[in-house]
């Protein structure tokens, strides 16, 4: 045989290989893919683009779309890749890690998160059926106040629309010395971002005998920014609707009870915390935190001490802008104020409903009573709307009508931004998005659950 054969041959064969197991775990991932994609299809709508593969060990799925069906959120990810150490890894991710166990090293990668802001990342997408549609204490934070600033509500009043997010997140462990590192890593943009790493020692490995011993805290390195830009808009916006000028509404920012920044933050801070976050607010800045714990410790010991004991045991180190903050004082709340607290919070978000109750007109009144007295006699029918009204219908069927087609755009409405809206269309055995300027749209259907009567007009 001719060396120039036996060469070809090689190449051939390296490359059968290379593209029969790209496609066994193109073939896998897919399968995997579509059962959740069918688990979730009572409660979230998922549909995803392209699947692709490196042999050095990087799986990347593209074109993520999700949608709730309880209360019509919607997600949508350009890509999320998920990396290891080379086709063994591939070959065990699509396995499920059964019967190997986790890899030694993973990284997932999220690029291009995006949901609109009036819903933000804590939207409800749940997979069972059982969740609370979405309700938490954050979505009870206020905009203009301390924790609404820091959890960027009301962003959509300084001209932010859209929520977009990168983050990059996993771990990295090495058997022979017992070390994992865990990391995340993630930037909103024109907000904040955010990076937390955290260095475990003495830990168990697969197949160890070895249980009695605790894992340890080598080291934590915390970062968290804020764009000067978010916080001045913020301010002057706030600032504006409360009537005051912008350096007296953050002084007044910082002159609250205890329950009210146990709700805002989670904690009461100290004189030298309260200052930090000051300055934060007022001018934006970095925050860096590392904790370098001289022995290991005990987490039981966390449990009885108190917060100033735990953060000299941990050596932790606050700076902002690279300048140390000394004073890290600060109470945990108490029993007694968690329930002052939620007591208070009860109280204002009755306040608040009996003041919604009492401003509706007779006539909203009488609407309320016809629906109450026909409950259950309803169905679901497109119902013309305004173009303009469009944003209000995101993640629900929509029919849009043009005049240069026949037929209309019909699928669920995924966004609405400035002049254009995005209707996401089921064609086939997969999808489309079709985006359509405003101008264009002559007329507007949303699918609604409308009462008997109406529906027979």
């Amino acid at each position: 045989m001719k060396l120039k054969h036996l060469l070809v041959g090689i190449v051939v064969v390296a490359v059968a290989g290379y593209g029969g197991a790209k496609t066994y775990i193109y073939i896998k991932v897919k399968d995997e893919l579509d059962k959740m994609v069918q688990m979730a299809s009572p409660f979230v709508e998922i549909s995803y683009g392209d699947i692709s593969s490196d042999l050095r060990g990087s799986l990347m799925v593209t074109d993520l779309d999700l949608i709730s069906l309880a209360g019509g959120e919607t997600m949508q990810i350009a890509s999320m890749e998920v990396k290891g150490s080379g086709p063994e890894f591939l070959l065990k991710l699509a396995g499920d890690f059964k019967k190997s166990g986790p890899p030694a090293d993973m990284v997932i990668n999220i690029r291009r998160a995006s949901v609109p802001v009036d819903q933000g990342f804590g939207a409800n997408f749940d997979f069972t059926g059982m969740g609370d549609g979405g309700s938490s204490s954050s979505q009870d934070v206020k905009p203009c106040t301390l924790g609404g600033i820091f959890q960027y509500k009301g962003v959509d009043k300084i001209g932010i629309d859209t929520l977009i997010a990168d983050a990059i997140f996993g771990y990295r462990n090495d058997p022979k010395s017992g070390e994992v590192k865990v990391f995340f890593d993630y930037q909103l943009d024109s907000i904040e971002s955010f990076s937390i790493e955290l260095e475990l020692g003495n830990m168990p490995q697969p197949g160890s005998m070895v249980m009695e011993q605790m894992p340890s805290l080598n080291n934590f390195e915390l970062n968290y920014e804020v764009e000067p830009s978010y916080m001045k808009w913020s301010i002057v916006h706030c600032a504006k609707l409360a009537g005051k000028d912008p350096k007296l509404f953050i002084e007044e920012l910082f002159v609250q009870s205890n329950n009210s920044y146990v709700r805002d933050l989670g904690f009461v801070p100290g004189p030298g915390i309260r200052k930090m976050l000051k300055s934060l607010v007022s001018k934006g800045g970095q925050i860096a935190m590392t904790a370098n714990p001289d022995i290991d410790l005990n987490p039981m010991l966390f449990a009885t001490s108190k917060p100033e004991e735990v953060i000299e045991m941990l050596g932790v180190e606050l700076t902002l802008d690279g300048k140390p903050v000394n004073d890290l004082s600060m109470e945990l709340p108490s029993d007694g104020q968690r329930l002052s607290m939620i007591s208070e919070l009860q109280f204002i978000l009755e306040d608040e409903k009996q003041s919604a109750a009492t401003s509706k007109t007779d006539s909203e009144k009488k609407n309320t009573a016809k629906k109450s007295g026909k409950a259950g006699k309803s169905e679901l029918r497109y119902m013309e709307t305004e173009v303009a009204d469009l944003h209000r219908y995101i993640g629900k069927k929509v029919r849009l009508y043009t005049s240069t087609s026949i037929s209309p755009k019909q699928g669920y409405l995924i966004s609405s931004k400035g002049e254009i809206v995005s209707v996401k269309q089921n064609v086939h055995h997969g999808s489309l998005t079709a985006h359509l300027p405003m101008a264009r749209i002559n007329k507007a259907e949303v699918l609604q659950r409308v009462p008997l009567s109406t529906a027979k007009r």
